[in-house]
């Protein structure tokens, strides 16, 4: 009878503080607010090269049409991000006039050529293989469609086709490689 009573007094206990919560007024306030959060993620296009130069130092013919150079291919890498949507990006190779030797021979641009090659990765593509390069112009090497957002690691050759042009010494000439991404 006892642990019957106890039991009564423990649940008409719990039973009055569970009024006395519900009665009392809350402390408790809720207030909502916004919040914004914005970003802005820019196109962007960084690029090195493992190497600076193509050297052909010692031609002995003339019936090479994609005569490798000494050194080989060099590596392009770095990170390319084009917009969502309508976004793009490429690659390129802006080639100078024709290259007059010191002896006054001429080696035209078309006698060289690019080659990119490397695992593409999905909306990356190269140029076809051997492309020749454009006076004054620049050739694409690599393009690049809308969200691309991958890191960059290819090879790119260049070829000179020694079948046509005079002996001669050509001076370093100066190319550039521009990397572009909207």
């Amino acid at each position: 009878m006892k642990s019957r009573l106890s039991l009564s007094i423990i649940a008409s206990a719990a039973l009055a503080l569970c009024f006395a919560l519900t009665a009392a007024p809350s402390l408790a306030v809720v207030q909502n607010t916004t919040l914004t959060v914005t970003v802005t993620k820019n196109a962007t296009a960084n690029i090195s090269l493992s190497g600076a130069a193509f050297t052909w130092s010692n031609v002995q013919d003339n019936t090479n049409q994609f005569l490798a150079s000494d050194g080989g291919n060099i590596t392009v890498t770095g990170k390319l991000i084009t917009k969502i949507g309508s976004g793009s990006g490429s690659i390129a190779i802006a080639a100078p006039t024709n290259i007059t030797g010191t002896g006054g021979g001429t080696l035209p641009i078309t006698a060289l050529s690019i080659t990119c090659a490397g695992a593409a990765n999905g909306g990356q593509t190269f140029a076809t293989a051997q492309t020749a390069l454009v006076a004054s112009s620049s050739t694409n090497c690599a393009t690049y469609g809308a969200n691309y957002n991958t890191a960059i690691n290819f090879t790119l050759g260049m070829f000179l086709d020694d079948r046509t042009i005079p002996a001669d010494s050509y001076p370093a000439t100066a190319f550039t490689v521009v990397a572009t991404a909207t």
